[in-house]
């Protein structure tokens, strides 16, 4: 089984760039693919992945009205569902499944985290992946319950990775159907937005149901989307989100204290 790491949004912090590999990379001997914005040092970032890397590229980000070719798009009150942040993650999808098309046959599995992260413990192992159905499995993250879930998919099976990449891209061309979300949800954010897309497109997420990753900060006036970088006494370093932290931690003592992944033919989940 063949697994593919996925770097494709603003690199942050690298921090704990040994963990990823750690955890992920090493864990599942896992190829990686880079094909995210351009930002900040990103040379001088991309340089601590060593190893592993099979394709990398990185892009001046574009223009979303005229990327979606619909002049509409700008004209809809910017909210956390198509602010220039959120279409620039629906771009970075669709900019990678371009590339994966040529690698999609390669891998089983590609995982998709962010970078400015850190994990406690590891997920499930490669011969634990083997005998799950294929499917799109996601966290089921407590924390992120109240605003529409953590809504991405952190093992995406190869028959579907090109479908969820472009989950987003046909319904942001099209007027009728952004509509139809503007009247769907009273709550309009980019997680909501990419549940509607997932239920337009007729697919949806399996459940990791423990959280293991936090996201995390370089130092305390590190630029953040949401939440406001801290400290932790249980963490030697900065987190960004309190109760995602939490949750983390929580699961971290199960862990420890004995509790391992089981599958009951849809979701995974920690128990003794």
């Amino acid at each position: 089984m063949k697994f593919a790491f996925l770097v494709m949004y603003e690199i942050r912090t690298l921090k704990k760039i040994n963990n990823l590999y750690k955890y992920i990379i090493d864990y599942y001997n896992a190829d990686i693919i880079i094909c995210c914005q351009e930002s900040d040092n990103i040379e001088e970032k991309l340089k601590l992945f060593n190893r592993n890397i099979i394709y990398k590229k990185y892009y001046q980000k574009k223009n979303p009205n005229d990327y979606y070719n619909n002049p509409k798009l700008g004209q809809y009150p910017q909210q956390n569902w198509n602010d220039k942040n959120c279409l620039q993650i629906y771009i970075n999808w669709n900019e990678m499944a371009n590339v994966i098309e040529n690698y999609k046959n390669d891998y089983d599995y590609f995982i998709n985290l962010r970078t400015d992260i850190d994990i406690f413990f590891p997920l499930p192992d490669i011969n634990f992946i083997k005998n799950i159905n294929k499917g799109i499995y996601s966290f089921d993250a407590q924390y992120a319950h109240n605003f529409g879930g953590y809504c991405t998919g952190v093992f995406t099976h190869k028959d579907y990775i090109i479908q969820y990449l472009r989950v987003t891209y046909n319904i942001l061309k099209d007027d009728l159907i952004i509509n139809e979300f503007l009247n769907s949800y009273t709550l309009l954010n980019q997680e909501n937005f990419k549940n509607f897309c997932m239920k337009y497109n007729n697919i949806q997420f399996n459940y990791i149901k423990n959280l293991n990753i936090f996201f995390i900060a370089e130092n305390l006036n590190s630029r953040t989307t949401w939440g406001t970088p801290q400290k932790d006494e249980k963490y030697d370093g900065y987190i960004k989100e309190k109760n995602q932290f939490n949750e983390a931690y929580n699961n971290l003592i199960l862990w420890n204290n004995g509790y391992r992944w089981k599958y009951d033919g849809n979701n995974i989940f920690l128990s003794l």
